[in-house]
């Protein structure tokens, strides 16, 4: 999954969606890569332990390009974008809450 794609771009293409059909597609595609990360984050990554960054002990560039989507995502994705679900909390390990 690459992070600009999935997340930071996945609220635009919810956004500017034309079409019903494209919209679902768009948070079908948002909401699945941010429950991956979540999983990620929570243990289903490499070893089965809890990490506080997206590949283990360090702060990586996916990292640093994962955090501003999450700190717009409820102030401003979810209003003007119309993202159906509340992502406070979803990637908790994060400490966006």
């Amino acid at each position: 999954m690459q992070v600009y794609d999935a997340v930071a771009n996945g609220a635009y293409k919810s956004g500017f969606a034309t079409t019903q059909q494209a919209y679902d597609q768009a948070q079908e595609e948002l909401w699945g890569a941010l429950d991956q990360l979540e999983r990620r984050l929570a243990g289903g990554g490499q070893g089965g332990a809890a990490q506080r960054f997206l590949f283990g002990d360090q702060v990586t560039e996916a990292d640093v390009r994962l955090l501003p989507p999450l700190v717009r995502f409820d102030s401003v994705y979810s209003v003007t974008f119309k993202c159906s679900r509340c992502a406070r909390g979803r990637c908790s390990s994060w400490g966006v809450q």
